[in-house]
This record gives structure tokens, sequence and C-alpha cells, in this order.
């Protein structure tokens, strides 16, 4: 076992790796009230950080190391062995909840940045929750893939349409 700390950066970094979240583990159960809005919170508070850094004349290494701690907890994966020139594959054994969540709000914010032109910044998101290895097809293009239950909400919102699954916690 190798424990140690890591960015979202590091772990997503890879264009053709993806964590499984594996059938015994629980649906998406993430409510807003209780960990999404704390959540938001935080993300809120350190962009905040970050900006006002920035507009001291920090640098912006050093902004983004200054506002870029933020503990999420641990996360346990093991290793899936799969054929030569298949995506590495990881079991998210725990943390399954907290790395979904925040695919989801990646991947919200690469919509933001599309919309309003930022397309280097939307790019860098996208290379965060895609594969774009040309050897990832199909499901394999999601850098994080949910339990049965919540696979078909998880797709729909990785692609725009997420209204369609309004029973979803996911959604």
């Amino acid at each position: 076992m190798d424990a140690g700390a890591t960015t979202l950066q590091k772990l997503f970094e890879s264009s053709q790796q993806i964590f499984r979240i594996p059938t015994f583990q629980r649906a998406y159960v993430w409510k807003l009230e209780t960990q999404w809005e704390p959540l938001w919170e935080d993300i809120r508070d350190l962009s905040e950080l970050f900006g006002e850094l920035l507009a001291t004349g920090t640098g912006m290494g050093d902004a983004q190391k200054a506002a870029g701690r933020h503990f999420m907890g641990a996360v346990v994966v093991q290793r899936i062995d799969r054929p030569f020139g298949e995506p590495e594959t990881w079991e998210l054994i725990d943390g399954q909840q907290r790395i979904t969540t925040l695919q989801l709000v990646l991947d919200a914010a690469r919509s933001v940045f599309v919309e309003v032109g930022l397309t280097k910044q939307a790019k860098s998101l996208e290379s965060a929750t895609r594969n774009t290895n040309h050897f990832c097809t199909g499901d394999d293009v999601y850098k994080v893939w949910p339990t049965g239950s919540d696979q078909n909400a998880f797709r729909a919102v990785m692609n725009g349409k997420g209204a369609s699954y309004p029973n979803s916690r996911i959604a």
C-alpha cells in the first residue's frame, strides 16, 4: 500500500485512466443541504481567495499554491489488470461519492467555460473529466464510471442531458 497526498490534477492527469466504482458500493447519495452546499461554499471561498491573491500582484503559481489547498479526505483505489492497449483502470474502494461529485463539478465548470468562450480552460477541464486517448471508446471516455444504477444518469449529465433523469441524485 502506498499512501500520500496528491492533487486532483495529478489524480486525473492521465489521458487513459478510469476509476470504476465497484458494484458493491452504494449508489450516489450526496444531498444538496448536507454535502453539496458545504462543498460549494469551500469552492467559492477558495475562488475568492485566489482572486484576491491575484489582485494583490501575487504570481499565478503562488496564488494557485495558496488557494489550492483543500483536504478532500482519503481515496482508496486498487488497480485492475486489463489487456494491453486498454485504459489503466482502478477500482475506487473509498472516496467514490467525493470523486463522482468532483467530476460533476469539473464538467459543469467546463460547460460554463465553453459557453463564455474560454476554450483553453474548457480543454483543460475536459482532460480532467474525459480520457482523450484514441484507445478509449464508449463509456471508457469517462475518468470515473459509477456503479450500475447511476451509469445512465451520469452519462446523461456528462453529456449535458441530465434533465432527463430528474429523480437521480447525480442529475
